[in-house]
């Protein structure tokens, strides 16, 4: 219907589009993104180890939110650092910024705390 020309509405999110129509849809100047009042996000589960404050703190501040956003999503939407979205006004600037460097400090914090040991093992 919508490359009939006989729908304009595709629906919030855009997300539920596989990323082919979404390229398809903005390289044909038909996608239009306007933020909407919304959050989604990845909750760990903190009645279980390992995810104390620190470790949590550490796997927020390592992920790369705009990537998401043009890699996954690819609909040009605000990345989210809480859960009030930057449409709702609350705080534009967001409330954190990732940080590799304090994302590895705060995991090496919580894994000691904890007496977790990480080793890494590759192929190559």
């Amino acid at each position: 219907m919508f490359e009939n020309g006989d729908l304009d509405w595709g629906g919030y999110p855009a997300f539920h589009l596989s990323p082919d129509a979404i390229g398809q849809i903005k390289s044909e100047g038909k996608l239009i993104v306007a933020d909407n009042p919304g959050t989604r996000g990845v909750i760990c589960n903190t009645t279980k180890p390992p995810f104390t404050k620190k470790i949590r703190q550490a796997f927020s501040y390592a992920i790369n939110r705009q990537e998401i956003v043009d890699g996954i999503l690819q609909t040009g939407v605000s990345p989210a650092y809480g859960w009030a979205p930057v449409s709702m006004g609350l705080n534009p600037d967001g409330y954190f910024k990732e940080d590799t460097e304090k994302a590895k400090q705060l995991l090496a914090e919580g894994m000691k705390e904890l007496g977790i040991e990480m080793e890494i093992r590759t192929a190559e």
